[in-house]
C-alpha cells in the first residue's frame, strides 16, 4: 500500500511539473492570484515559476524510477 501512495505522489510531481511549465499562468493563478486583482504576473516569476516545475518533474521522475526498482 505504501509503495502504490509513494507511485501516485510520484506521477503527482509529475504531472504538477508539466503543468507548471507548459501553463505557468494558470500555475501561478492557482498558487496566488486569488490575492490580487488584475495582477499579471512578471516575466522572472513566470520563468522561476517554469524552473519550479522543471525541478518537481525530475523529483517525480526520481521518485518513482526509486519506487519501482528499489526492493520492497
Amino acid at each position: 500500500m505504501d509503495t502504490i501512495l509513494s507511485i501516485l505522489l510520484a506521477f503527482f510531481c509529475i504531472g504538477f511539473g508539466l503543468f507548471s511549465f507548459f501553463l505557468p499562468e494558470d500555475a501561478i493563478s492557482l498558487e496566488s492570484r486569488w490575492k490580487y486583482d488584475r495582477a499579471d504576473p512578471s516575466d522572472k516569476y513566470i520563468r522561476l515559476t517554469r524552473i519550479e516545475g522543471v525541478l518537481a518533474a525530475l523529483a517525480g521522475v526520481v521518485l518513482l524510477v526509486l519506487f519501482l526498482f528499489s526492493p520492497a
